[in-house]
């Protein structure tokens, strides 16, 4: 009896009996929500948070500033418009891409001037672009960028010729039925990864994104794929088309200029293209930020469903 109560008696023993009835008797604890007894100071995941909530409502009523403003210079016609650009550059910047698919199905019916559309995509793309790079900048990887921009030089007058010359109906439908069936592919099975291709591989890709960015303004479909494929995180991924897509446009947008004035069109100096796009760079910037803060929130999983989606719907909407 002494030798126990000896033992009983001792720091050790006693911290080790009061440990053991501690984890007999403490209750199980609850994730994702708080406890009945928890003072009211702890953080409550299943409640927005206030300073989200005032961001949007600030978003929100910005657009609808901008939309009074519009219509109080007599621009009716590009509200809708404006509103629709909104809503591109806040899905596009949430993978980096898809802006010119998604803005020019909504915008194609209000301008008659395929050629106009697609300079007033791509200074709106530049805008969006430029937003997410500076934005990302720490995640962009400058070194792969000469290889693809070769391959991007040599298919940009391919693009643009097409564009000035046939249109763009028919070019979208193969584009677009190509972009729908490898989104599906991303939903509905995870992708292969490709370990092999060098500087050839990325040349051709760059070459592919320079036909389609001179035709259509979507110089990031071809690159989009190829970082999908490689199966890289999203950082990385936006690190690597973002920059790419960026220089695209620039250099589209001086292609079709010096490519115009030879031709019968009118209106095709650099400084008209800004003219007739600068009141949607705005709305650009607005959801922009937006798309960029989903996108800080996401994980890689839910950022590649979005890019198989966003694939998937640009290719439809092209296909239209």
């Amino acid at each position: 009896m002494t030798s126990d109560a000896t033992q009983l008696s001792t720091p050790e023993a006693a911290s080790g009996t009061l440990c053991a009835a501690t984890a007999a008797y403490h209750p199980p604890l609850t994730v994702g929500y708080p406890s009945l007894t928890a003072s009211d100071d702890r953080p409550r995941s299943l409640w927005p948070q206030p300073r989200k909530i005032g961001q949007a409502a600030i978003g929100v009523t910005l657009l609808a500033a901008y939309a009074q403003v519009l219509t109080m210079m007599h621009l009716h016609s590009a509200v809708a418009p404006a509103l629709a650009i909104t809503v591109s550059s806040g899905l596009s910047s949430l993978v980096g891409f898809a802006f010119a698919p998604i803005s020019q199905a909504v915008m194609a019916p209000l301008m008659h001037d395929p050629v106009k559309l697609v300079q007033i995509l791509m200074v709106c793309s530049i805008a969006t672009q430029s937003f997410a790079i500076v934005s990302l900048w720490r995640h962009m990887d400058w070194k792969r960028l000469p290889v693809y921009l070769a391959g991007g030089a040599l298919g940009l007058p391919i693009g643009v010729y097409l564009l000035l010359h046939l249109g763009i109906v028919g070019f979208h439908a193969v584009i677009g039925l190509l972009l729908v069936v490898y989104g599906a592919y991303v939903l509905l099975k995870r992708p292969f990864v490709v370990k092999w291709g060098g500087w050839p591989a990325e040349l051709f890709v760059g070459f592919l994104g320079g036909i389609t960015g001179g035709l259509a303004a979507f110089p990031g479909a071809a690159i989009t794929v190829w970082c999908s494929l490689k199966g890289w995180d999203k950082a990385r991924q936006r690190g690597v088309f973002q920059p790419f897509i960026l220089a695209m446009q620039f250099m589209a947008l001086g292609t079709i200029a010096l490519m115009r004035t030879h031709t019968s069109h009118t209106g095709g100096t650099l400084s008209a293209m800004v003219a007739n796009a600068i009141i949607f760079v705005p709305p650009t910037l607005l959801g922009s930020w937006f798309g960029l803060k989903v996108f800080s929130a996401v994980s890689d999983q839910s950022f590649r469903r979005c890019l198989g989606a966003l694939l998937a719907l640009s290719g439809l909407l092209m296909m239209v």
